[in-house]
């Protein structure tokens, strides 16, 4: 399968069944299950969801950090129909056995003090069904 910059639920579903460390030839199995969750997401009424990418890059002679350590991979806004209009749902995609790091629980702690919602998901089916929960 060759990387695409949007992936249906089924062809990650197929392509996490034949290779699990390498979903959609070059596209490792944590940014394909991302841009899944991404792409389901947003094809729900009242939801809006963005991949919250972390890291640094040099530019230059200089060295620049985007996104917020720990942050969760993926931030979706959900509208509800009582106050507050939305709920924030942050969603931690991991693979395998992946855990969450120190810095990722810190992040967890701080967005669940605000009130939002943070769930660590292994597939996209964790990721809608959290957004029913919220729906209901």
């Amino acid at each position: 399968m060759k990387p695409s910059k949007t992936m249906t639920v089924a062809e990650y579903k197929a392509a996490l069944v034949k290779n699990p460390r390498k979903v959609a030839g070059k596209v490792n199995a944590h940014t394909a299950l991302v841009k899944a969750i991404v792409a389901s997401l947003n094809r729900m009424p009242g939801v809006d969801a963005i991949p919250m990418n972390t890291g640094a890059a040099k530019i230059g002679k200089g060295f620049v950090r985007y996104g917020f350590p720990g942050m969760a991979d993926v931030m979706a806004r959900i509208l509800v129909k009582y106050y507050p209009p939305w709920q924030t749902l942050w969603l931690e995609a991991k693979t395998g056995t992946g855990r969450p790091s120190a810095v990722q629980i810190v992040f967890k702690e701080m967005v669940t003090r605000w009130g939002d919602r943070y769930l660590v998901c292994r597939s996209v089916d964790d990721a809608e069904k959290a957004v029913g929960e919220i729906f209901s």
